[in-house]
């Protein structure tokens, strides 16, 4: 039973990094952050934000793929913690912010991930 729990909120937490990082795309999201990155031109922006997003999206993909391995378990803690640590930055960071991320579909889409990460977080703890 916390097998297939962990699967499904793993993979529901997975599609929403992936829309949240789309969205964050459009909302030109490097540019919340400081004073270095809002000056960024819109192509060196966006092309920084791909770069980065590599690593994150390689290792969700690989974590998926070796859910029953201690590493897939790993990895599926980190992602159960980084989302609600992630949606908490928004929260700070868009308080500073003029219009990104204030859309109704941005929020659900992040909010979404708490509780998601909660169940997640829980049900890969109790595989371990």
């Amino acid at each position: 039973m916390y097998r297939e729990i962990m699967f499904w909120t793993f993979l529901a937490n997975a599609v929403l990094l992936m829309m949240h990082e789309i969205d964050g795309a459009y909302w030109k999201e490097w540019k919340m952050f400081n004073e270095w990155t809002s000056r960024l031109s819109d192509k060196t922006g966006l092309t920084l934000y791909l770069a980065a997003h590599i690593p994150i999206l390689t290792a969700v993909m690989l974590g998926f793929t070796c859910l029953d391995s201690p590493a897939g378990k790993i990895i599926s803690l980190v992602l159960a913690g980084f989302m609600p640590v992630h949606c908490a930055v928004h929260l700070i960071v868009r308080k500073r912010s003029s219009d990104e991320f204030r859309f109704p579909a941005s929020f659900a889409i992040i909010y979404a991930a708490v509780p998601v990460s909660i169940v997640q977080f829980f049900s890969t703890v109790m595989l371990l």
